[in-house]
């Protein structure tokens, strides 16, 4: 079947990076720093790629930095490593073994961090829960996962409350008791990548996990070629971690050796306050958070103007919205679209914005998007049909069963859109719109 390659007269300059580019990237992003990377090198010796590699080069490479920020305090990078391998031994201590499927319960915080960690570290495949989920669906989701040990927020804990008969659920005020029972050394190589199962956003449904294997590392190559991070920033992140969007960027800023600020509850003054207090340079969010943001008459948005990037994912950004955000804040506007089920694929720089506002931006390195008729046939650009795109994470199915459709290794995103001449993504609206509101029980039990 014929394919239809997203630009068909235009070549990006992102697609024709060529070496001297590549290293141009790696030079702006810190990667390319030599202290840096013979600190990822020793933590590649001990742990297989995975969130464990970037808390061990930033112990070694700036130990008293600071790794991560919460309401609650502050944990440098040596605190961060050391942390998540004791946690790693309390956890082998109480009999949890490599088999176990462990599930991370926890708002944006120091304790979703080390959870998400010391879980990597351990040769886990972690399940990351929903907080907002309903008592309903957790219970669902435990079961299905076949979750045997549930690393949750302290206040969450009542709702599991006698089940526990086996220490297998853990508070985040509790991981300092197992990280003292630790034993003297755990195993220093992982044996697999340990790739966290993902929740779907459930609007078509009961949120499934989606399991995904990294395919290449181009996809992240081309998402620095198209913003501008750096080794220096400081990440504000209200977007809920436990989603692909806020994951990912934990997942880049432990890379890049950068600070991360976790808000766990998000609010406009909290967001402003956390890039004033911090210097802010970079934002996560969701465009229902930017909306907010600047609906806000009393709050004074000058700190917001700091902020080299405000990245943007999870929903479609409204036109308007992308516009009056740059207008007021600067063009620091970056709009991500893609899948749970295979990362980021088309991104939207604030010159796209600018001068095609609702795009939701071009075909990223690693990635590749087809527009198909209802018969799966390519069609030209400017034509609406139904969206296929082939990422950076392969797909490896749900965790219940199931898939998507798939047409030469391109995944069915539910979406339907267009491609305009110059290879810019459109999205129109779903394939599939039913929306479906939860009720919040208590969770009586899980297995």
């Amino acid at each position: 079947m014929a394919r239809f390659l997203p630009f068909p007269d235009v070549r990006s300059k992102l697609a024709a990076m060529d070496a001297s580019d590549m290293l141009g990237v790696l030079r702006r992003s810190g990667l390319l720093d030599p202290l840096r990377g013979s600190a990822v090198a020793v933590g590649l010796g001990r742990w297989v790629p995975s969130l464990a590699v970037g808390a061990t080069a930033g112990s070694l490479r700036t130990p008293f930095g600071t790794a991560v920020i919460d309401e609650h305090g502050r944990l440098t990078w040596s605190q961060l490593d050391r942390r998540t391998t004791r946690l790693v031994r309390g956890i082998h201590r109480i009999g949890v073994g490599r088999g176990a499927t462990p599930g991370i319960l926890c708002r944006n915080g120091v304790g979703f961090v080390v959870a998400a960690i010391a879980t990597a570290k351990a040769g886990l495949t972690p399940v990351l829960l929903n907080t907002g989920s309903s008592a309903a669906q957790l219970e669902e989701i435990l079961g299905r996962e076949s979750v045997d040990l549930l690393l949750v927020d302290d206040d969450r804990a009542d709702e599991f409350s006698g089940i526990d008969s086996d220490g297998r659920i853990v508070t985040v005020s509790s991981f300092d008791r197992l990280e003292a029972m630790g034993r003297r050394r755990i195993d220093p190589l992982v044996p697999k990548i340990a790739a966290p199962v993902l929740m779907t956003a459930g609007t078509t449904g009961t949120p499934k996990g989606a399991r995904r294997r990294m395919r290449s590392n181009s996809a992240g190559a081309g998402i620095l070629g198209l913003i501008p991070y750096r080794s220096d920033d400081v990440f504000v992140v209200p977007a809920p971690l436990f989603h692909a969007w806020g994951f990912s960027n934990l997942a880049l800023t432990l890379a890049l050796g950068e600070t991360t600020v976790a808000i766990d509850r998000f609010t406009p003054a909290a967001v402003v306050e956390a890039v004033a207090n911090y210097d802010g340079t970079v934002l996560v969010a969701v465009p229902v958070m930017l909306k907010r943001l600047l609906v806000q008459p009393e709050l004074d948005l000058a700190p917001l103007r700091r902020l080299r990037i405000a990245g943007s994912s999870g929903s479609a950004l409204p036109a308007a919205l992308a516009i009056e955000w740059m207008d007021r804040t600067g063009d620091n506007l970056y709009n991500l679209c893609g899948l749970t089920e295979v990362g980021s694929a088309t991104i939207a720089t604030p010159d796209d914005l600018r001068a095609a506002p609702g795009t939701a931006g071009r075909v990223i390195l690693g990635c590749d998007v087809w527009v198909r008729d209802h018969a799966g046939v390519a069609v030209e650009p400017g034509v609406t049909g139904r969206l296929f795109v082939a990422g950076g994470g392969a797909f490896d199915g749900y965790s219940g069963g199931g898939g998507k459709a798939v047409i030469a290794e391109a995944m069915a995103t539910g979406d339907i859109g267009s491609l305009d001449s110059d290879g810019r993504l459109f999205i129109s609206g779903r394939a599939d719109d039913m929306i479906v509101v939860w009720r919040r029980e208590r969770v009586p039990r899980f297995r």
